[in-house]
């Protein structure tokens, strides 16, 4: 992680522009604007040349709307395995459909005190056994023909969308549903911090919750949380100045920090990948484990009779915290 600044701007992307005609401000936006742009035009033209009066059962025409869905489900694929966040604090194991993921940790080895001549006391090893175990979910696309006809989607785009969707939901399966659930890190648990009155002390605090077997390896919050970090007082006038140029705090104590977005869903309203006054912090070592099988497991696409498409895209995945302790959690934040 020898570049924080780009570290910051890349691996936080989990904020979906969603679909829309205005024209975006930075350079990134701009350059998917002018992709979806180009890609409307040659789908709009690819059914023009296809003449006036359109029979959507016409086998040239089938083949066309085909590329049109199969270009949405390949893109969406690609965009998942470049931006899973949730890579950044828990190693990731590649399953089948329906497999599960067994991890097995090997204890019960003795040390003893001896003497030369001495017989050797043996140890018997055992085993403790953790299993995370993948659950199917879908996404699924819903489109009028006449407007893949017109141009009024781009398969990048709605493929742009869908990652993102998927992404917020890995991370909301992380962040509120695996970890909201155990006693650990609730305001009465071992691995739970308040952050009332943030300061060095308080971050520290946090991160000796964290035990001596490992370090910590990342800090991850929302933009509330970054920026209150950012405004701690007792910041040297270098780190102020550098805050002031990258727009938050890049690193802390040599741990790098991680800010993840939220965004707001037509369909499902605000999805919080976290709360936005708390401080997520990750060990060097494994926590656990994601399982996902096959990133897209399948995808298909359905044309109706009644002048639609629909796109399905199927994934399983799923979360096992075997080791508590190796994760705190700092909120409250004030």
């Amino acid at each position: 992680m020898k570049n924080p600044v780009n570290m910051l701007q890349s691996v936080g992307y989990i904020s979906p522009s969603g679909i829309s005609s205005k024209k975006p401000n930075s350079q990134a936006g701009m350059d998917k604007y002018n992709l979806y742009r180009d890609e409307k035009k040659i789908v709009k033209e690819a059914f023009k040349n296809l003449g006036k009066n359109i029979d959507w059962t016409d086998d040239a025409v089938q083949k066309q709307i085909k590329i049109f869905a199969r270009k949405v489900i390949e893109t969406t694929q690609t965009e998942l395995e470049a931006q899973n966040l949730l890579e950044q604090f828990l190693p990731v194991e590649e399953l089948e459909p329906g497999e599960t993921f067994v991890l097995r940790e090997v204890h019960g080895i003795n040390i003893w005190e001896g003497s030369y001549g001495a017989s050797v006391r043996m140890s018997r090893p055992q085993f403790t056994e953790f299993t995370v175990s993948t659950n199917l979910k879908e996404v699924g696309i819903h489109i009028d023909l006449t407007q893949v006809r017109t141009g009024k989607y781009s398969p990048s785009e709605l493929a742009n969308y869908a990652s993102n969707l998927i992404t917020v939901w890995r991370n909301r399966l992380l962040f509120v549903t695996t970890l909201a659930g155990m006693t650990q890190f609730q305001s009465s648990g071992s691995q739970f911090q308040s952050g009332a009155g943030v300061g060095f002390g308080t971050m520290d605090a946090a991160i000796n919750l964290i035990t001596d077997e490992q370090d910590v390896q990342v800090i991850v919050g929302r933009r509330n949380a970054v920026h209150k970090l950012s405004n701690m007082s007792g910041w040297s006038d270098t780190a102020k100045d550098q805050f002031q140029r990258d727009g938050q705090v890049g690193w802390y104590a040599g741990i790098p920090v991680i800010k993840v977005n939220s965004f707001t869903d037509p369909d499902y309203g605000i999805v919080y990948p976290m709360p936005d006054d708390e401080l997520w912090l990750f060990s060097s070592l494994p926590a656990g484990r994601i399982a996902i099988a096959d990133r897209l497991r399948t995808g298909q696409e359905t044309i109706l009779s009644n002048e639609a498409l629909n796109i399905y895209m199927r994934f399983d995945d799923g979360i096992g915290i075997f080791r508590p302790n190796r994760i705190a959690r700092l909120a409250e934040l004030t």
